[in-house]
């Protein structure tokens, strides 16, 4: 949290206080990234192997605004879950996988995830602001980016 700017560390606090009040705490798993790392994930899925996880090169016109200190990815933290059922293993998209619900108690997580970044000002990306929505799970690409809007 410490490489975000001000504004966006604040909100992300908040964010990451209110779920946790919740009974679903999620954690941060990136934040500030150069411009080769932005580049690095925009080639998974491209030429290298792995899933498409950004549209988004980093180079001039195409950066993420996490190259600008204002943008995280979050994921449930599983090691202290409480949400309701059994706790989500895996990778990146913890239980929410291919367009398919894995767990409906997850489903339900990252649901009020983006409902608390959306209250908090943040523009959560597995919304419709996020793009098209998949059909079963409601979620848009990135389910776990939060930004604040600029």
């Amino acid at each position: 949290l410490g490489l975000l700017k001000p504004a966006a560390q604040q909100k992300v606090t908040a964010l990451l206080a209110r779920m946790e009040a919740r009974g679903t705490p999620f954690k941060v798993m990136e934040t500030l990234r150069t411009r080769a790392r932005q580049a690095e994930l925009f080639a998974q899925g491209r030429t290298k192997p792995g899933a498409i996880v950004t549209h988004l090169d980093g180079s001039p016109g195409h950066e993420s605004r996490h190259q600008s200190g204002n943008a995280a990815d979050l994921v449930l933290d599983v090691s202290r879950w409480n949400g309701g059922g059994p706790a989500p293993t895996g990778g990146y998209d913890q239980g929410v996988t291919g367009g398919r619900v894995v767990r409906p108690n997850v489903l339900a997580a990252w649901h009020a995830l983006g409902r608390e970044a959306q209250a908090l000002g943040l523009r959560w990306l597995g919304g419709p602001s996020g793009g098209a929505l998949a059909p079963v799970t409601g979620l848009a690409f990135d389910a776990p980016h939060v930004e604040v809007p600029g």
